[in-house]
C-alpha cells in the first residue's frame, strides 16, 4: 500500500480533525477565562472587544507564511496531516528536512516521490511528531536556567548587545544549515533560483519599509511567493 492511499484517506481526516478540536478548545478556553478575569478586574466590556478585534487583526498576517508552508507540504503529507502539523506545532523548514532525510534513508529519491509505502510515510511520520517533541520538552525544562546564564554572559561580555547578536547568529545559522543542500545542489537549479530571488525581494522588501511600514509584516510571506514562483516558472523551460 502507497502512503499517498493513507495521509488522505477518511481515517486520517477523523484522526487529524479530532486533535484540531483540541487544539481549538484551547484558546477558546483562555478566551472565555480571560474574558472573565478582566470582568473580575473591572475592565470595561468596549476595551476588551477592541482588544480582541486588534489581537483578529495581527493574527491574520501571520497566518500567510503558514498557508504557504500548507501547500508545500501538502504533496508530501497530504492535505490532512500536513493541516494537523502547521496547526500544533510545526514548521514547514523542519518538516520537509527531516521527512527528506526519512524518505531518503530508506531508499526514496525524496519525501516527495510518489512512490513512498505506507512504512516509509508511518516513519515519516514517527518522526515529524514524536521526535519534535524534544525542543518543546527541553524548552520546559531547561529554558528558564539557559535563559538565566545567557543573560548573564552576555551582559558581562557585551553590556546586553551580545544577546540579540547570539540569537540572530544561532537563527541564521539554522536556517543556513538547512538551505544549504538545496542552494549548493547545482543539478537542482529551481532551488538556487529560488534563494536569490527570495533574498532579492526580502532587500527590496526591507528597504522599502522603511517608509511604508505596513509592508514590512508581509516581506517574509512576499519573499516566499517570489522564491516559489521562480522556481514554478523554471521547470517550465
Amino acid at each position: 500500500m502507497l502512503g499517498k492511499d493513507v495521509f488522505n484517506g477518511i481515517p486520517m481526516m477523523i484522526l487529524c480533525v479530532l486533535a484540531m478540536i483540541i487544539v481549538v478548545i484551547q484558546p477558546v478556553l483562555f478566551l472565555w477565562l480571560s474574558w472573565k478575569h478582566g470582568k473580575e478586574m473591572g475592565i470595561k466590556t468596549q476595551d476588551m472587544k477592541g482588544c480582541v478585534h486588534s489581537s483578529i487583526l495581527f493574527s491574520i498576517v501571520p497566518t500567510l507564511p503558514v498557508l504557504i508552508n500548507y501547500l508545500v507540504l501538502m504533496p508530501a503529507f497530504g492535505e490532512y496531516f500536513a493541516w494537523l502539523r502547521l496547526s500544533v506545532m510545526g514548521n514547514a523548514a523542519y518538516e520537509t528536512a527531516v521527512a527528506d532525510m526519512a524518505a531518503t534513508g530508506l531508499g526514496f529519491e525524496s519525501v516527495y516521490d510518489n512512490n513512498i509505502d505506507l512504512q516509509t510515510f508511518t516513519t515519516i511520520m514517527f518522526v515529524v511528531t514524536i521526535a519534535i517533541l524534544g525542543g518543546a520538552i527541553f524548552t520546559m525544562l531547561f529554558t528558564k536556567f539557559y535563559e538565566k546564564k545567557v543573560r548573564t554572559v552576555a551582559t558581562k561580555v557585551g553590556g546586553g548587545k551580545m544577546i540579540g547578536l547570539i540569537t540572530t547568529a544561532m537563527f541564521v545559522g539554522m536556517y543556513s544549515t538547512l538551505a544549504a543542500p538545496h542552494v549548493t545542489n547545482v543539478e537542482k537549479p529551481r532551488g538556487i533560483a529560488a534563494f536569490i530571488v527570495a533574498v532579492a525581494v526580502t532587500v527590496v522588501c526591507t528597504h522599502i519599509s522603511k517608509r511604508c511600514k505596513g509592508l514590512k509584516q508581509f516581506t517574509f510571506t512576499l519573499s516566499i511567493l517570489a522564491g516559489m514562483a521562480s522556481a514554478s516558472i523554471i521547470s517550465l523551460f
